[in-house]
């Protein structure tokens, strides 16, 4: 009886995914590709239906700026192929910036402004090392335990759209607190480590993102990604070759592609 109740329960789940994804009738285009031999083989690609830019980066920074940036000037300043926007942030009363959650980068350690336990912007834990990127619930990470011999960047995130594969129920069923139309900014991790930057510049729902990410093909048939959302809408800021958006915005914090 226990394997006959399991398959009913997966010919359901496959029944309401494929319901939820046949909402969106998304056309995706072949998009452009370029390779820049000067910046290590980053590859950008941009699609028109809907306005979305893909970046795989050879190796990338995460700059802070407690007074701002903006994604045009980090650009200018010759060191990255591409600029995007990163992370939540908050702001003192000051008019200076803070990185929301916790932010632990090579040893220094800044008090979480934010308290990730209560903030659903803040559920993930991502952590950049060495060109490469993992994401954790904030419970399997112990911060008090790093010190400043400890090396690599962590951060907070949220929502999880996509966990090893698994896509996360209340995204599909509109039950997450960020389903309106809104510019959007993801991480997406394949099986193989593999990492991609996902901006849209038009306004699209969480759904239609991960419909866009299958079928645009980055990732293998049946393969356990993880996509991870940033920070979005009025902040998202993007400067590309291909493609520039918002791009004098002034933010504390971005992602610079080399």
């Amino acid at each position: 009886m226990r394997i006959k109740y399991l398959l009913i329960g997966m010919i359901v789940a496959l029944s309401s995914f494929s319901q939820a994804f046949a909402v969106w009738n998304i056309r995706v285009l072949p998009g452009r590709s370029l390779n820049y031999t000067t910046y290590q083989w980053t590859k950008i690609w941009h699609y028109e239906v809907p306005k979305i830019t893909v970046i795989k980066p050879a190796a990338f920074s995460i700059v802070f700026n407690g007074v701002g940036n903006t994604a045009s000037r980090l650009v200018r300043d010759g060191e990255y192929a591409a600029v995007l926007n990163a992370s939540y942030f908050g702001r003192h009363q000051d008019g200076t910036y803070f990185p929301a959650g916790v932010w632990y980068d090579n040893g220094f350690l800044i008090s979480p402004q934010m308290i990730p336990q209560k903030d659903l912007n803040l559920q993930v834990l991502a952590y950049y090392y060495s060109g490469s990127i993992d994401f954790y619930e904030n419970s399997e990470i112990d911060i008090s335990s790093l010190s400043h011999t400890t090396p690599g960047l962590y951060f907070n995130a949220w929502p999880w759209l996509v966990k090893d594969g698994t896509i996360n129920p209340d995204i599909v069923r509109s039950r997450s607190h960020r389903q309106s139309k809104a510019y959007r900014t993801a991480m997406l991790r394949t099986e193989t480590g593999e990492l991609y930057f996902v901006i849209a510049t038009e306004k699209i729902d969480l759904p239609q993102l991960i419909v866009f990410i299958y079928k645009s093909r980055f990732i293998q048939k049946d393969e356990k990604f993880n996509l991870v959302n940033l920070d979005g809408g009025s902040s998202t800021s993007l400067w590309s070759p291909i493609v520039k958006f918002n791009a004098t915005k002034r933010l504390p914090l971005f992602i610079g592609v080399k």
